[in-house]
C-alpha cells in the first residue's frame, strides 16, 4: 500500500507542477512580457528535469529496498 501512496503523491505533484507551468505561461503572456515564452520554456524544462530526477530517486530507491532485503534474507 505505502508504493501506491508514493505513486499517488508523485502524480500529484507532478499536476501541481503542470499548473505552476501554465500559470507562469499565462500571466506575462497576459502583460505583455517581452521575453515570456523564453523564460516559461526554460521554467517547464527546470521542472521537467526536477520530475525525472524524482522518478529516478523513486525507481532507485525502490531497486535498494530489494537488494537490501535479499541480502538480508541470505543472511
Amino acid at each position: 500500500m505505502r508504493r501506491v501512496d508514493a505513486s499517488v503523491k508523485f502524480v500529484t505533484f507532478i499536476d501541481t507542477m503542470l499548473s505552476l507551468v501554465v500559470t507562469q505561461d499565462v500571466l506575462p503572456e497576459a502583460e505583455g512580457a517581452q521575453h515570456a515564452a523564453q523564460s516559461s520554456g526554460l521554467f517547464g524544462i527546470g521542472l521537467g528535469a526536477l520530475t525525472m530526477i524524482i522518478g529516478l530517486w523513486m525507481l532507485l530507491r525502490r531497486r535498494w529496498a530489494a537488494v537490501d532485503s535479499v541480502l538480508d534474507s541470505e543472511q
